[in-house]
């Protein structure tokens, strides 16, 4: 079962945020999406209001719908120079329609 279920349509623009902290060395990474139906097209790190060092912070993933159909992203909290199981693991399910 996903996480989360996301509608769009082709051509529009859909993100995905998270909570992150690099600091720890972990990171979001996709292992898994159908890049004929979406595509990412950002990822962009969001530091925290805070400002305390070592504070947890949101990784936004942008993704650009391509194609009508239906897709999983699958997206892992990692270390990515460690090739052990991943901290985290979260999937979206993405459900594309035609332009209205």
């Amino acid at each position: 079962m996903a996480n989360a279920t996301i509608h769009s349509s082709i051509n529009e623009e859909f993100q995905v945020t998270l909570e992150s902290n690099p600091s720890t060395g972990y990171r979001w990474q996709i292992t898994s999406i159908d890049e004929t139906i979406a595509r990412l097209i950002n990822d962009e790190y969001i530091t925290p209001e805070t400002g305390l060092v070592g504070a947890s912070g949101k990784q936004e993933l942008t993704f650009e719908a391509l194609d009508v159909g239906k897709t999983t992203i699958w997206i892992e909290y990692v270390r990515p120079w460690e090739p052990e199981i991943p901290e985290s693991i979260y999937s979206v399910w993405v459900i594309v329609s035609p332009t209205s």
